[in-house]
């Protein structure tokens, strides 16, 4: 996806249409996360446009937090055709999820900085360290000195997590 100058990681407002050209192939990870395989080639024929609305609020599982961002996303395939809605807090608190595509799962996320989910995993070590090592690569000059919108997501019953 191509984004219009005036956009930028704290402003995601709109419409958002993924561009396939510039876009790696679904299958491959919807088939690793256990999505069926008519499933997955639906997906693949399908234009997925991404409507995307930020707001600042106080989460109502977590008064105490304060405002926070928030960030909506529900997915709709050709034809007007209602895909997955992902609803984040950005306070990395895990909270539940559910959907007909992907399942139950547990996400958070939260804004960072690509320095500090280098470090973060540096402590941890191991394929952790090096799972940051590769989503930390190959950014822009803007998204290396400045935030990134990282998201957690575990899928305990299909046994994957994506990051």
């Amino acid at each position: 996806m191509a984004a219009p100058a005036h956009k930028n990681i704290k402003n995601l407002d709109g419409k958002w249409l993924i561009n396939k050209t510039y876009s790696d192939a679904t299958d491959p990870v919807l088939a690793l996360q256990g999505v069926g395989w008519m499933t997955r080639k639906a997906v693949g024929l399908a234009s997925v446009t991404l409507h995307t609305k930020m707001e600042v609020k106080v989460p109502q599982d977590n008064a105490a937090a304060g405002e926070v961002m928030h960030v909506d996303v529900d997915q709709f395939a050709t034809g007007g055709i209602k895909g997955t809605a992902e609803h984040r807090v950005l306070d990395w608190t895990y909270r539940p999820h559910s959907d007909w595509l992907f399942g139950d799962m547990q996400a958070r996320s939260r804004f960072t900085t690509l320095d500090n989910v280098l470090k973060e995993a540096q402590e941890k070590g191991g394929v952790t360290e090096a799972d940051a090592k590769f989503l930390t690569e190959g950014w822009l000059d803007e998204t290396k000195n400045g935030e990134v919108l990282e998201s957690w997501v575990d899928n305990d019953g299909k046994g994957w997590t994506g990051w």
